[in-house]
């Protein structure tokens, strides 16, 4: 579906002046666009990032822009998350401390097209623990953050107006492209960069959708929501040669979105869970995606693969059935 007609951000969502929000892959693409929009309507944004210059960098601008504009200073700071490693995010859970967060916007992703297989340093498919595996880590550390700045807004109701602190995962609707999650479609032989990031793709709208079943069975108020953003025209071709990007740009740029007519950036003013599209309104996704037996074996596996950390996990109040091998 080509998408022409997305209302301006600063059109759309709602108040998050003095929120904490946590943005990974903040520094390009629809990443930046989120962060920078969420910065000029005053929340703070924590610019969680592999690289401490760009996100510096990326304060600087957004800083000399607001003092060109007449406006205070965004609250930004740079914190930094390389998703490849796990190691990574842990520590990124631990400098978080006991620090309240109202949204975790999981943004940060990858797609190596045309490019063979390759593992991260954990020895994961890059895909999978890129897009899915290390944010289904994040999320599970900061969780009591989240709880944190729930029970204070429970306490604060009427200064935020009962905002909920919420999950928001940038999946997308190549997440059709997902299929036998629960065999090993991606061997070396059998290798498809499409095929392992539609399975990546596929995987964070199934977590959301236990993420949010799980949430609401625990209670606390927290949400959960994926969303596609759009089709757009971002740096996922950035492994392809540069003669190949270049005509690709040419031509896509002729029917994508931009970043900047991306609404991604007010997903965090969504006011339900859920899998949304780029209108922000509820639809629903691919069937298998719906698949809550498939979710909680995902839950799992992917708990078994991160090896979560013991007090992180997030109970299913059901009983569930081994994990078995997955791509």
């Amino acid at each position: 579906m080509l998408v022409r007609d997305t209302p301006p951000l600063n059109e759309i969502g709602g108040d998050v002046k003095e929120l904490t929000i946590i943005v990974t892959g903040p520094t390009s693409g629809i990443g930046w666009t989120t962060a920078a929009e969420l910065a000029r309507r005053g929340a703070h944004v924590v610019l969680a990032c592999r690289s401490a210059s760009k996100g510096e960098a990326m304060v600087a601008q957004l800083s000399k822009e607001a003092a060109a504009a007449g406006n205070p200073p965004p609250q930004l700071e740079v914190n930094l998350l390389d998703l490849a490693s796990l190691e990574s995010v842990r520590q990124f859970v631990e400098r978080w401390q006991q620090r309240p967060l109202h949204v975790l916007v999981n943004n940060a992703g990858m797609f190596n097209m045309g490019v063979g297989r390759s593992e991260t340093k954990d020895g994961l498919e890059v895909h999978m623990q890129t897009n899915h595996l290390a944010h289904f880590l994040l999320t599970l550390g900061l969780l009591p953050a989240l709880r944190k700045a729930a029970q204070q807004q429970q306490q604060q109701q009427q200064q935020q107006g009962g905002f909920v602190p919420r999950v928001v995962t940038v999946a997308s609707a190549m997440h059709h492209l997902g299929y036998r999650l629960q065999q090993d479609p991606l061997s070396e032989r059998s290798y498809s960069a499409e095929l392992a990031y539609g399975n990546s793709k596929l995987a964070q709208v199934l977590f959301t959708a236990e993420l949010n079943r799980r949430l609401a069975a625990a209670g606390g108020g927290v949400q959960a929501l994926s969303l596609h953003p759009g089709n757009v025209l971002t740096n996922v071709v950035q492994s392809l040669p540069p003669a190949i990007q270049s005509a690709y740009r040419a031509i896509m740029a002729r029917v994508l979105l931009t970043p900047e007519q991306d609404p991604g950036a007010f997903a965090a003013a969504a006011a339900t869970g859920g899998y949304l599209d780029c209108s922000a309104q509820p639809v629903q996704p691919h069937a298998l995606a719906a698949d809550p037996q498939l979710a909680a074996w995902l839950w799992q596996w992917s708990a078994q693969q991160v090896k979560l950390p013991q007090g992180w996990d997030l109970p299913a109040g059901r009983e569930e059935a081994p994990a078995g091998q997955a791509s």
